[in-house]
Order: C-alpha cells, then structure tokens, then sequence
C-alpha cells in the first residue's frame, strides 16, 4: 500500500524484490493495472492525500479476489459445491 502525504500529485518508482519485468500490478479498489518494468520497477502515479494498494497478479488471478481453478482439486470451492454447502464450499446451516 502507497500513501502520498503532499500536496501535489506526484510519481513514485518502487522496487518489488523479486518481481520480474512485464508482470502486472492490480489496485484492489480500482481494478487499473500497472505494468513492472526491469528489475521490478514499477512507477506509481498518486494523487494529493492520495493512496493505492496494489496487488501482484498471478497467473491463476483472474479478477480481484477471484481465482481459476480446477474443479477436481479439494482446495477449489467449486469441488465442494453442491446440495448442502454454501458458495464458499462450507456446509450450509
């Protein structure tokens, strides 16, 4: 999460460790995406008091909060849908 405390908008460069060039950032309130240059660089444009909370997509990310996943494996909610259980997967009641 990035807050600006100014008083004017400003640009700033922040190095993700670890974070390869071209992967892409989601601002979890926004849905904009922002593209990581070499190194892990990646320029964040903030407003006055503004703030953005960004989250590094994965290849199973789909859509904030949302992930794919294969239906036949426990750990997906769809496998254990069904009579008797609520969206999450839990047993309803």
């Amino acid at each position: 999460m990035l807050h600006n405390f100014s008083e004017r908008s400003v640009t700033a460069s922040v190095e993700v460790p670890g974070l390869r060039g071209g992967r892409l950032l989601t601002d979890v309130f926004t849905g904009d995406t922002l593209k990581s240059a070499a190194a892990g660089l990646v320029d964040v444009a903030l407003d006055l008091h503004g703030y953005r909370w960004l989250r590094v997509n994965t290849p199973l990310t789909t859509r904030i909060g949302r992930q794919r996943c294969d239906p036949t494996r426990a750990r997906c909610p769809a496998a254990r849908s069904g009579p008797g259980t609520s969206r999450d997967g839990r047993p309803a009641g």
